[in-house]
């Protein structure tokens, strides 16, 4: 049982090895991510817009850039993620947050795959807007996928 801890928690800071800033997580599990462009800052983030950004590819194509830690899948770790995160003017997920924690791995796992996904911007009387958005991330070892 020790054993297998230990390879848990080895595996888990071998993770972060090799990985670039934008999804290393620092020493508290907060991570980096994109910053929104100066121009979204300066027109404001909507919380809704009349029409909402979507997902390129939709969640299927989302789930395809998960990789479940293996050090998760040894522990058996199983549960939800949430991101929130502001979809720019050009379709670019930044300022990514996660606002509910599951572990550094898996949440890791979603970080990563919302700063690689494209979303159509969110529009407003005809024109592209930032829209503050979040997706839950459903892990399960039974399922892939959403």
């Amino acid at each position: 049982m020790i054993l297998r801890h230990a390879m848990c928690l080895l595996c888990l800071l071998l993770l972060g090895a090799g990985c670039d800033s934008e999804a290393l997580p620092s020493r508290n599990p907060v991570l980096v991510g994109r910053t929104c462009m100066p121009a979204v800052i300066g027109q404001g983030v909507l919380e809704f817009s009349e029409v909402s950004p979507e997902l390129v590819g939709g969640l299927s194509a989302l789930w395809e850039r998960i990789v479940y830690p293996e050090a998760d899948r040894l522990a058996g770790t199983e549960g939800t993620v949430v991101i929130q995160f502001v979809v720019g003017i050009d379709g670019r997920a930044c300022d990514p947050t996660v606002v509910r924690s599951l572990s550094p791995g898996l949440d890791r796992a979603a970080f990563v795959a919302i700063q690689e996904a494209e979303f159509t911007p969110g529009r407003q009387g005809g024109q592209p807007v930032a829209v503050r958005s979040s997706l839950p991330f459903q892990f399960s070892l039974d399922r892939p996928g959403p």
